[in-house]
């Protein structure tokens, strides 16, 4: 996969939360429906998880992540940028995700079904 790809993955499509050792899935449908909802995909995101994200320690940091990588991405993606510039970014960023990832598992959190 090209790097500007997993880039823009990292940052466009949450996977479910409890796939960490299978292969990511997202419910492409799902994530329509939040994001149409409320407007943005970090809050249809939360959302799919029954807001329940945002009460885990580990949220703000993720969010934070996301906002400081996305111009890159947006930058990569237009091919103003070369994504590797950003490696030490997209590894907190990957590092912010896999601890919200085990902080809800942990929590029992899991994708809300309608």
């Amino acid at each position: 996969m090209r790097a500007a790809t997993r880039f823009g993955l990292i940052l466009s499509l949450p996977v479910s939360l409890g796939a960490q050792n299978a292969t990511p899935t997202v419910d492409l449908e799902a994530l329509a429906d939040s994001v149409a909802a409320t407007g943005t995909t970090l809050d249809g995101f939360n959302n799919s998880y029954g807001g329940r994200l945002t009460t885990l320690p580990s949220w703000s940091p993720w969010v934070e992540a996301v906002h400081s990588l996305s111009p890159h991405a947006r930058a990569a993606f237009d091919g103003k940028e070369n994504p590797h510039s950003s490696n030490d970014d997209i590894a907190k960023l990957k590092t912010t995700y896999d601890d919200l990832s085990r902080e809800a598992s942990a929590k029992g959190i899991s994708i809300q079904s309608n």
